[in-house]
């Protein structure tokens, strides 16, 4: 099923009116800082059993941001590491080819990939 209500601009806060205007991104500086907050978390709580309190301490993982190429551009205060155009993405078999892509990169664990994907596509647990 292709996307054809696009979610409003995560900067700005205005309809995106297609795909190829707006972007999926997510910031290189804020996945080196989970990345760094992950290890330092890892050290605190050695062991392969941890408290529940420990666990949701747990640093949360970086936000893809759905915008506007022209809000990207400087407006978000971060460097877009990663981003491709929504027409790129508005297929569940497209955002199934990106996931496969997205594995292969070490620092996918460090952001909320699923969420993007549930955002925009209608995908069960099974």
């Amino acid at each position: 099923m292709k996307v054809t209500n696009w979610p409003d601009c995560d900067v700005c806060h205005k309809p995106v009116s297609r795909g190829k205007a707006g972007a999926l991104s997510v910031c290189a500086t804020q996945v080196k800082r989970h990345e760094a907050e992950v290890r330092q978390w890892k050290d605190a709580h050695p062991g392969p059993i941890v408290s529940g309190s420990a666990a949701q301490s747990y640093p949360r993982a970086v936000p893809w941001v759905w915008a506007h190429r022209t809000c990207q551009d400087g407006e978000t205060g971060c460097d877009c590491g990663y981003w491709f155009s929504g027409d790129r993405f508005d297929t569940t078999a497209k955002a199934l080819g990106w996931t496969l892509h997205l594995m292969e990169k070490e620092w996918l664990a460090s952001t909320e990939w699923e969420d993007a994907v549930r955002r925009f596509h209608s995908v069960t647990n099974g």
